[in-house]
């Protein structure tokens, strides 16, 4: 090492030196506030998935005329009936406890059916 690179490190040795109780005061600062807000902000869970239909070749030919988006509409009503069966939610509730809260105050029916309602969107 040359003689300027040995002063350049000294010269930032000597500024954290200088200052390293206001670095580290930031920095546990920093830290406080991250774990304070990460356990402040609610937990939302989102899943997404994307339906395919390739309609087959078959079926075309014997049925001409049938409505595909009549077939996709009847598919996602299908999986929503599925995704927002009160088994299905009632299992994810149980199992992730979720609605700690809620579930408390409320019978599980209830929680189910506001989670149906509110927290649950089908695009």
């Amino acid at each position: 090492m040359n003689q300027d690179q040995t002063l350049q490190i000294n010269k930032y040795i000597n500024i954290f030196s200088k200052r390293k109780w206001f670095i580290m005061f930031s920095m546990l600062l920093s830290i406080i506030i991250g774990v304070a807000i990460y356990l402040k902000t609610p937990k939302a869970y989102q899943s997404k998935a994307i339906l395919l239909y390739q309609e087959q070749s078959i079926e075309a030919a014997r049925n001409p005329r049938r409505d595909t988006r009549g077939i996709l509409r009847d598919l996602v009503n299908t999986m929503t009936q599925q995704v927002t069966s009160r088994s299905i939610l009632e299992k994810i509730i149980t199992k992730f406890n979720l609605y700690q809260n809620l579930r408390a105050q409320m019978p599980i029916e209830d929680v189910i059916l506001m989670v149906r309602t509110k927290k649950i969107s089908i695009s």
